[in-house]
């Protein structure tokens, strides 16, 4: 794994410490926080590298904070192999049929499913059953859920134009639209440039009947302000605003680790 930030907030450790971990195909992210996930302790982003489809032991030891005890463990699966069902066609036993139907042979993957009440859906994502296996033994305790499960809940009350929830990662984001309090749409696309990006929004937004001139676009991830990718989307979209975890500084832009810091509020 590539380390691509490691900050230390805060010395010492929390009085009741939170460790909030994302774990997806391309990154691994972890956050130590005190128990209302507003005070920031440790933070390291590790880029991981194609081969690498378990979960090394070395960083358990290369970060021994990871073997200290936690008031609350939070989880993040940010595997792509997903899909949101409506609760009235839900059926536990077609689960994985459903992802091989969709992304193909599922191979040793676990298949685990989440119920959305408050959207009446069911989420149905697959996790490799090596990666579920070490997480179960280093954490038996924690709280898991997956990525787009945890973008519900903070879109709990759509506004009534839409609004766009965009995560920008070194080379593909998640969006999340929805409009008048429903989902509309919630996926992980692959990019190379701007334009890239640009593209699969104004799709979106296309084939979504969602207006460019009064929708909300909620930006977070790795993205500055002045960068290339922000000015193109300047251009085409009239209500911008960043997501901004609310954590004690981290020297890094409040908008590049938004997803931790609603995970690691989760535990309050």
């Amino acid at each position: 794994m590539k380390t691509i930030f490691d900050i230390t907030s805060r010395e010492g450790q929390p009085v009741q410490p939170v460790l909030s971990m994302q774990i997806g195909e391309k990154n691994l992210a972890f956050a130590i926080t005190g128990a209302k996930g507003q005070d920031l302790y440790r933070l390291c982003y590790f880029q991981r590298e194609p081969e690498e489809s378990g979960l090394p032991e070395r960083i358990r030891e290369d970060y021994p904070e990871l073997k200290e005890n936690f008031y609350s463990i939070q989880l993040v699966f940010d595997y792509p192999n997903q899909a949101l069902v409506p609760a009235t066609e839900f059926r536990k036993e077609d689960a994985g049929l459903l992802l091989k139907a969709l992304y193909g042979e599922t191979g040793t993957d676990s298949v685990i499913t989440e119920n959305l009440p408050e959207w009446q859906l069911y989420n149905i994502y697959a996790v490799p059953s090596g990666v579920l296996q070490q997480l179960n033994k280093w954490f038996p305790a924690a709280v898991s859920r997956h990525r787009f499960s945890l973008e519900l809940r903070g879109l709990q009350v759509a506004e009534e134009a839409g609004v766009i929830r965009v995560d920008i990662r070194q080379d593909d984001f998640t969006l999340v639209a929805g409009k008048a309090g429903r989902l509309l749409l919630a996926r992980t696309f692959p990019y190379e440039t701007p334009a890239d990006v640009i593209y699969y929004m104004l799709s979106v937004c296309s084939q979504l009947e969602l207006g460019q001139q009064e929708t909300v676009v909620e930006l977070s991830g790795l993205l500055e302000k002045d960068s290339a990718l922000y000015k193109e989307l300047s251009q085409y979209f009239m209500h911008i605003r960043m997501r901004e975890a609310d954590w004690t500084d981290s020297g890094q832009p409040a908008h590049f680790f938004t997803t931790l810091n609603e995970l690691a509020r989760c535990a309050s």
